[in-house]
């Protein structure tokens, strides 16, 4: 008999929604780009604050300048919602 469940995948399982993990990403990187300054500011030392692989940040920002951007628009839409 052919199993035809999808199989789970391996690895570490996610914490929290797409929405609520891109969320943290974005506050982790404004925090960062605020405290070190852009120049000083890795994308290896915001995935490690946010639990997130270069990797996968460099599969949804083109660079670092591009998610220093969507960081500070994060805030401004987060502000403007309060």
């Amino acid at each position: 008999m052919n199993n035809t469940q999808p199989r789970p995948k391996l690895g570490r399982p996610r914490l929290g929604t797409e929405n609520e993990r891109l969320s943290n990403l974005l506050d982790c990187a404004l925090n960062i780009f605020m405290h070190d300054g852009y120049g000083l500011a890795s994308i290896a030392k915001i995935a490690s604050a946010a639990g997130f692989s270069t990797r996968t940040i460099y599969s949804l920002y083109k660079n670092k300048a591009d998610l220093m951007v969507a960081s500070v628009m994060h805030m401004i839409e987060r502000d403007v919602e309060q």
